[in-house]
Formats: structure tokens, sequence, C-alpha cells
């Protein structure tokens, strides 16, 4: 049976992918050095400096990516106002999820961010367990993230599940050994198809009543998923 799910962050909750992309491009242009807009998927479900080093370390020391990094997170915690974006329909979907599922996050953004996004939207008091990137050794794809949401939530695998966005957490989750549902905010449904999702959604509003459904239908062998 289904008794929690556990959130991805920018992305699922907020239009966190999008803002952190055009912070970045605004501060690697004060060095000098063009972000191209067709590397915003190369960001998406990524740690902020895996994407600097893979993409810009041969173009500035490693000294400047640090101090593009710092500014990063020190613009997000000075002026949330200008990079958190609520998803739609987070708050109804949390609100109505929240008195049948225990709720969690497992996030490549810190502890800090997370706790500031979802204070800043209204729904901390929504999540019992948050899991980011300074708590576990190996980022997404690595399916340390989401191990330890179910570890901390004392569930085995198939009493959970994940909403993705991205192919990188997606694949994170199923090496994970966990279902998941991936809504297309920030990628496309053709290429989510390509990926392990076990199903894809189009907005957050379908959630709360896919996961019932899923939770009538579910059983001692795992989750039955009709064709999406």
């Amino acid at each position: 049976m289904i008794k929690a799910v556990i959130f991805d962050m920018d992305g699922v909750i907020t239009d966190g992918e999008r803002s952190r992309f055009e912070l970045l491009k605004k501060l690697l242009a004060a060095k000098g050095v063009h972000l191209d807009n067709k590397l915003f998927s190369k960001i998406v479900g990524i740690r902020t400096m895996t994407f600097l080093k893979k993409h810009f370390s041969g173009k500035l020391p490693q000294t400047e990516l640090d101090e593009i990094y710092g500014h990063r997170l020190s613009e997000f915690r000075d002026h949330p106002e200008k990079y958190i974006t609520p998803m739609p329909y987070i708050k109804e979907c949390v609100e109505k999820l929240s008195g049948h599922y225990r709720l969690a996050i497992g996030s490549s953004n810190k502890i800090f961010e997370i706790e500031q996004v979802l204070g800043f939207i209204g729904i901390r008091d929504k999540f019992e367990i948050l899991i980011g990137s300074n708590l576990v050794k190996n980022p997404k794809p690595a399916p340390d993230i989401y191990l330890a949401a179910v570890q901390k939530l004392n569930l085995a695998p198939e009493e959970c599940i994940v909403v993705e966005d991205s192919p990188v957490g997606i694949e994170a989750a199923k090496a994970a050994g966990l279902t998941c549902i991936a809504v297309t905010h920030t990628t496309p449904r053709a290429e989510l198809q390509k990926t392990g999702a076990d199903r894809i959604i189009e907005s957050l509003k379908e959630l709360p009543g896919i996961i019932n459904r899923l939770r009538q239908i579910a059983g001692h062998s795992g989750i039955y998923f009709p064709a999406p």
C-alpha cells in the first residue's frame, strides 16, 4: 500500500530550474562567458556546481566558478521573491495529499534552500522529511537521495511514490527501486517517455487522484499502472 509521496523540488514544487539558469546566465555574463539557452536541459536535476564544472571549467578557473556559485546562493537567500515561483496547483495538491499520505522532499538542493522554498510558499508544515544533496554522498542520478528519504520514513520502497520532472531524477528514483510519476513541467513528454517513469502527467492537478487510484489497485506484487 502507498503510504508516502516523495517530491523533487526544483521543477516539481517550484520553477527553480529556470530561475537558477537565468541567474547563472547573468553571473557568467559578468565574467565574459555566454551561457547558451540550449544548455537549459543540462541543468535540470543537476547540482549547480556539477553543471558549472562540466560546462565551464575550461573557460573559467575554479576560483571564479566558486565565486559564481557563492553569488548564486546569496542572491537566492537574500531575494527569494525573485527566484521562487510556485508551480501551478502545488499548494492544492499538497493540501489534498497531506491528509492521507506522509510527504517528503528528495532534492538536489541543500537543506537550507529546501526550507526557504517551502517556507516562502507556505507549505513547510506539510512535509515530514527533507533530504537534500548535502546529506548524502552521491547526487542524482545516483539513488542516494531517495534511498535516504525511504530510510528516514522507515518504509519499504514499494510503499513510496516519487514525483519527478527530469530524466536524471527519474533515473535516481528507479535506481532506488521506487515507483516514479513524472510531470512535464521542465521536460517534454516525448523525452520523459524515454525514461523509466511509470506514469507521466501534465499537471500536479492530476496527482492526488492518480495516487488515490493507484493505492486502491495496488497489490502484494507491487503497483500496477494503466498505460499512460
